[in-house]
């Protein structure tokens, strides 16, 4: 099933759902050199805990991972103080979602609809 897909000039790039999907996709965007941008993000959102129900789609923090990346190479060509500011908050916001696996983690609920 087609969880992310990336489209620039030349076409569609499946990238998964899985991490070597979304790393695949970072990738894509770091190394992208003018005219291969992409153009278009589609993508499935995971719709229930993978422990649950299987992976079915995205996790949200991958999106965010993909927008920050879109956002640190445009602030390489043109940088500016505000594409910079919320590059930071970005990985800010991404830190704390990790916080928040840990502690799900921790308390034995991640993965699963309980608080």
């Amino acid at each position: 099933m087609d969880f992310l897909i990336l489209k620039n000039k030349d076409g569609e790039i499946n990238c998964n759902g899985n991490r070597e999907g979304l790393d695949m996709a970072l990738n894509l965007i770091k190394d992208a050199k003018d005219g291969e941008f992409p153009t278009g993000v589609n993508f499935k959102i995971q719709s229930d805990p993978i422990k649950e129900v299987g992976v079915n789609g995205v996790q949200i923090t991958a999106l965010i991972e993909v927008g920050l990346e879109m956002i640190k190479k445009l602030n390489s060509k043109f940088p500016c103080r505000e594409n910079s500011i919320a590059i930071t908050k970005i990985e800010e916001a991404l830190m704390w979602q990790e916080a928040r696996t840990k502690d799900r983690e921790k308390r034995n609920v991640e993965g699963r609809n309980e608080k």
